[in-house]
């Protein structure tokens, strides 16, 4: 996993609030943002992320370089490099997901390997609920509101699929 796929995560972590507003605009040609209900776009040359906070300030989303990663933060630690299992609920549905640990900048992230069908079902549910299994038996629980994900993670999508993939150094 290179830098460049998360090199706009940190601005989107700290761009997103949840909100009603549609849309708001950017604040220059090179940076796009918009609202879609819970969920925020964030569009800039060569990335493009995804994304909403919970009320405790976790996030989870979708970001755009090179390769497109579904990303949660829950603001825990977790060793670099390193394989977690979380649960997702969906509605009435359970999946068991891998989440794969990443450092970005000062924090740590969780990067979710993704199933089609926890894919499916996060576009047809309001919300979701992570049960995430930490180091030494901790356990850390994280929900998030889907109002708005479908249309805030195909734009992020189209945005590179238009523009083309990032160019690396």
């Amino acid at each position: 996993m290179t830098n460049l796929i998360l090199a706009g995560l940190s601005m989107l972590i700290g761009a997103v609030e949840p909100a009603s507003a549609q849309e708001s605009g950017g604040p220059s040609p090179d940076f796009v943002a918009m609202q879609f209900q819970d969920w925020a776009v964030i569009i800039t040359p060569g990335a493009s992320e995804a994304g909403t906070l919970n009320p405790a300030g976790n996030a989870l989303g979708f970001v755009c370089g090179q390769q497109c990663v579904h990303f949660l933060d829950v603001q825990e630690e977790c060793r670099d490099g390193s394989s977690y299992r979380a649960v997702a609920n969906v509605d009435d549905r359970r999946f068991d997901l891998g989440l794969t640990c990443h450092p970005l900048e000062d924090r740590k992230i969780f990067i979710i390997d993704m199933s089609p069908a926890y894919l499916t079902a996060l576009s047809e549910s309001p919300s979701l609920t992570f049960d995430i299994a930490l180091d030494k038996g901790r356990n850390t629980q994280a929900a998030f509101s889907l109002l708005g994900c479908n249309d805030a993670v195909h734009l992020a999508a189209e945005a590179v699929v238009a523009e083309g993939p990032a160019q690396g150094p």
